[in-house]
């Protein structure tokens, strides 16, 4: 995340990183989603709060400054993180791995 937004000579303004850590020695994993803050991807919330959670991204801080021309560049984008869960889900049982 440091080399984008440090080595990116202020064009890259935003970077997500997804943490992953084992729990111990058993076959879970627990995992945190970062964008200038961090948001918990498992164990996942109580249904009705991880139904919003989402990170917010605006063209700008996606394209930084080669947005196309006539496009806005504080439009905003969100990424669900339940979307992310279920790629991720799909992924650690790939690995042998379950979120915690």
């Amino acid at each position: 995340m440091n080399t984008w937004l440090v080595g990116g000579n202020g064009d890259v303004k935003a970077a997500i990183l997804l943490k992953w850590a084992r729990i111990g020695h058993s076959d879970r994993v627990k995992g945190n989603a970062e964008l200038y803050c961090v948001d918990e991807v498992f164990p996942a919330p109580p249904p009705m709060q991880a139904q919003h959670q989402r990170l917010r991204l605006t063209r700008r801080e996606i394209f930084g400054p080669t947005v196309f021309p006539g496009r806005n560049a504080s439009d905003e984008f969100f990424l669900e993180i339940n979307l992310l869960r279920t790629v991720a889900k799909d992924a650690l049982d790939i690995m042998h791995l379950r979120p915690a």
